[in-house]
């Protein structure tokens, strides 16, 4: 197999100085074990990672659920508990409380609210609250916390068919661009592979 290296930006078509300098892109995520590159504008390489992998890969995608049961690198999934919401880990059952607040009861002899998260968090929250307001009649639930099993949660994920894709189309033009360099960078079907992506210009 002959590699052709490139001195255009696949994704934008410029010199990568246009962009922002060079920088070494992924033509399969790295994060699925991706190790072959390609040269790309800065602009483009951060702006498709944060829009298209970056999003495919969060706590409310498909993918990750499925990373979970592989045993590939993964990250949280975003769960539900009627206290709040939880990062969690299916694969090893690590979990931890997104920290929150809310105001349980208004009435004539004040507010009264409920904080749950870590225990470390829950004093933190409650010291910033009574430094603002004064004295609060606090409810702190240490719900996520290590020696603290959520009962029951809600997990939904998305399939993001659009942002796989725009993962097809990114792959496709960095694999064709490192196999021709910028004889495809130039051509028809980089063009609208590029259309498909959307990158960021």
């Amino acid at each position: 197999m002959v590699v052709t290296d490139n001195t255009l930006c696949p994704h934008c078509a410029r010199p990568p100085a246009d962009g922002g300098g060079a920088t070494d892109d992924h033509i399969f995520s790295k994060f699925f074990g991706g190790r072959d590159t390609v040269i790309a504008c800065k602009d483009c390489n951060s702006g498709v990672g944060s829009r298209v992998e970056g999003k495919l890969l969060g706590p409310e995608s498909i993918l990750t659920l499925l990373l979970q049961q592989s045993g590939l690198p993964h990250g949280p999934l975003k769960a539900k508990h009627p206290l709040g919401e939880f990062m969690v880990d299916l694969a090893t059952g690590d979990h931890s409380a997104l920290t929150s607040v809310s105001t349980v009861e208004t009435d004539a002899d004040g507010t009264t609210v409920r904080v749950f998260g870590s225990p470390d968090e829950v004093a933190k929250i409650n010291a910033g609250l009574e430094r603002k307001y004064g004295p609060l009649e606090i409810l702190s639930q240490q719900v996520g916390s290590k020696d603290s099993e959520p009962e029951s949660l809600d997990i939904s994920v998305s399939s993001l068919t659009s942002l796989l894709r725009r993962l097809i189309a990114k792959t496709a033009l960095c694999a064709l661009t490192y196999l021709q360099g910028d004889a495809f960078v130039e051509t028809a079907m980089a063009d609208w592979l590029r259309e498909v992506l959307d990158a960021p210009r």
